[in-house]
Parts: structure tokens; C-alpha cells; sequence
């Protein structure tokens, strides 16, 4: 009987560990890791006075208009980081609804769950399995060896979880926080599964020292705070996404991709040198006229009628229109799709209340005194 008294003390006690851990937000052991690639996007923001419209030629295309950015900002394109100048690198999406260390203040190395891989980084483990295979290496070294490629593509697998009725806080990386008062970026994370979709409008962290109990979140993070009410999940698993919308009325997005490899994939996007003729000229040229005909007085400067700037080409010369927005989706890849993130929603234990909990503690207290002393 005393047995069975202690070991119902020690299963008691067992619930509240249960409780305590299955209230942790990120869980390592269940996330996705994924291949980077050996490539860098910059993108570059270029204020309205240094767009130009220049009538030229491009791959063939004569006397066409296209939108370029002036010599002056192309010398200054990587001079303002953070205000105009941001870069994706590895292929990814430049999102992601799970943290990684970043180096942004805030951010640390225990936050890192976005594990990625490059295929250098693939074909030298290969390159060891097969080593050993052909040299008679023991069956132990070719086994970590494998578990070595396998942790690889696996990352640093991480998971959010929650509890029916806790509220929720994620956060993830984002490459591409422009830290610029022309600039909106708008945030939205969307969490499905289960017959159930929800989009929550989500942040991005500008305080340096924002810690939770999940670890710090960097500045320029995406953040979601969401009420459990916003959310009203049952238990199981669910997807979680994340995507960025950037917008500006006062000036133009360009990019170049760059590839860093002679193994990279993606299609290299330039900025070229282009010098045309200036369309604007023409149209001064008629206001000139036609007021000078009716005899009103003219005063607008004249403008330059040849100018010199760079437009967005591919590898094949093609003229790449810039644009006022651009949108970034955690699911999204330069060579294809990125499975979404997982959250894990767990049912709430049943609790017992507070004196309920203390009156069975000294019940079970007492029963296991009185049998001690009635042994003795």
C-alpha cells in the first residue's frame, strides 16, 4: 500500500512537469531545413528626382522608353543600407516565421532554427561517404558520416507549439526591413490546417531589447502577436506562413542578382548603362512653342535632352521594368517553393484549481505519515 501511496505522490507531481512543458513555445525537433544557394539579391530603393525616362535602345529595342535609375544613384547604391539598400542572400525568400541568428541587435546564435545548407557543403560529406567507402572505412565513421548529411539538410529543425488558451507571440528574419519613413511595409501571417485558415496582421520589431521567453527578437524581425481569441485553434497541426508587402510612392525598387558560384542557377539580373534621349525634352519644346503662339511668358528651365543611367537587364539583355512594390512570402523560393514553418497546437491539460491541488498534497502527505508510523 505504501508503494502504491508514493507512486501516486510521484504521478501527481508528474502533471504539473506536463504542464510547465507543454506551455514552451519553440520546440526544437520538428522544423525544415533547406538548401541555400551560392547567389546575393540587392535591392535598391531610388527616390522619384533620381528615376529618369530615357528613350534608347535595349537588346535591339529602339526608340523605346525605359525607366532607369540616374548615374548618381547608381554610385551611391549601396551607400545607404538600411534606408536604400537591402540584400537577400542564399536564394531564399527573405522571410521566414522561424527565427535564425541574424547578427541584428537582439538576435542571438540560440535563436537559430533556420538551418540551411549549400551544395558545397552537401558534396564534401558526399565526397567523404565515398572515401570511405572505397577505402574500407569502418562502419561507425561512414554511420556519423551519413548522420552528418542527414543533419544537414535537416537544419536546425525548430517548431512552434501552444496550448489551447495561451495567447501567442512568433517572430522570424526579414531581410528586408527598409528602416525608411518613404517606405510601407506591411506584415501578415497566415496560420492553416484542420479545415481552418486565419491571417493575422503581424509587425516588424524595431526595439533592440524586446526578450522573450523564446529567446530575443532583432530589430527588423517580423513579430506576430495574436490573442488566443484571434486564434481559437483546436489541438493538431497546423501550417504557419509569413509575407511582407513593401510599397512606396516616392521612388523605384531595382535589383541585380548576383551569383556568387559558378555552381549558382539563377538567371544574373544587371544594372546596364544606357544613354538616350531624354522624352521630356520634346514635351518642353511644345509648351515652349505654344506659349511663345500665344504670347505668354515661358520661364521653364530648359531641361537636358540626352541622359545617362541604368536599367535592370537579364543575361540576355532583356530590359526588367522596376517597380514601386515588392512582395516577399515565406513559402516562396528563387528556384521553387518552401514548405511553411509548423505550429503544433496541444490540447490544455486539465488542472486541478490551486486548493484543490494543496488539499490533495496534504491529504496524500498525511496518508503517507500515518502509514509510515502504523509500519513502525
Amino acid at each position: 500500500m505504501t508503494r502504491l501511496i508514493y507512486f501516486s505522490a510521484v504521478l501527481f507531481l508528474s502533471l504539473f512537469v506536463f504542464v510547465e512543458v507543454a506551455t514552451a513555445k519553440l520546440i526544437r525537433g520538428g522544423g525544415r531545413g533547406t538548401i541555400s544557394l551560392q547567389t546575393e539579391v540587392p535591392y535598391y530603393f531610388v527616390e522619384n528626382d533620381r528615376v529618369l525616362q530615357i528613350e534608347g535602345s535595349v537588346n535591339g529595342r529602339d526608340f523605346d522608353t525605359f525607366t532607369a535609375m540616374s548615374e548618381a544613384a547608381f554610385l551611391d547604391r549601396n551607400a545607404g543600407f538600411g534606408i536604400s539598400t537591402r540584400t537577400i542572400g542564399g536564394g531564399s525568400s527573405g522571410i521566414s516565421a522561424m527565427p535564425s541568428f541574424s547578427g541584428k541587435p537582439g538576435s542571438t546564435k540560440a535563436n537559430d532554427c533556420n538551418g540551411s545548407y549549400t551544395p558545397d557543403d552537401v558534396r564534401e560529406i558526399e565526397d567523404e561517404i565515398e572515401f570511405l567507402i572505397n577505402t574500407g572505412g569502418s562502419a561507425d565513421n561512414i554511420s556519423a558520416a551519413e548522420g552528418r548529411l542527414s543533419a544537414l539538410r535537416t537544419g536546425t529543425p525548430c517548431e512552434w507549439q501552444l496550448t489551447q488558451g495561451d495567447d501567442f507571440t512568433a517572430f522570424g528574419t526579414f531581410s528586408m526591413f527598409f528602416d525608411n519613413p518613404l517606405i510601407n511595409t506591411t506584415i501578415e501571417w497566415t496560420i492553416s490546417g484542420n479545415g481552418i485558415e486565419k491571417t493575422l496582421t503581424g509587425s516588424i520589431n524595431t526595439d533592440p531589447d524586446r526578450v522573450t521567453e523564446d529567446g530575443a527578437i532583432g530589430v527588423g524581425e517580423v513579430v506576430l502577436d495574436a490573442l488566443w481569441e484571434d486564434l481559437d485553434l483546436l489541438p493538431g497541426i497546423y501550417d504557419i506562413s509569413v509575407s511582407a508587402m513593401i510599397s512606396s510612392d516616392a521612388g523605384m525598387f531595382f535589383r541585380e542578382q548576383i551569383n556568387t558560384s559558378s555552381e549558382s542557377f539563377i538567371d544574373p539580373i544587371d544594372l546596364q548603362y544606357l544613354s538616350g534621349f531624354n522624352p521630356e525634352y520634346d514635351a518642353w519644346v511644345a509648351r515652349k512653342e505654344a506659349a511663345e503662339k500665344a504670347g505668354l511668358p515661358f520661364d521653364e528651365p530648359e531641361p537636358q535632352q540626352e541622359l545617362d543611367g541604368y536599367v535592370m537587364a537579364d543575361d540576355f539583355s532583356e530590359y526588367i521594368a522596376p517597380s514601386s512594390s515588392l512582395f516577399f512570402n515565406s513559402t516562396s523560393f528563387l528556384l521553387g517553393d518552401n514548405p511553411p514553418e509548423i505550429l503544433r497546437v496541444l490540447a490544455r491539460p486539465v488542472e486541478a484549481s490551486a486548493p484543490a491541488s494543496s488539499a490533495l498534497l496534504v491529504l496524500l502527505g498525511a496518508l503517507v505519515y500515518f502509514r509510515h508510523k502504523k509500519a513502525i
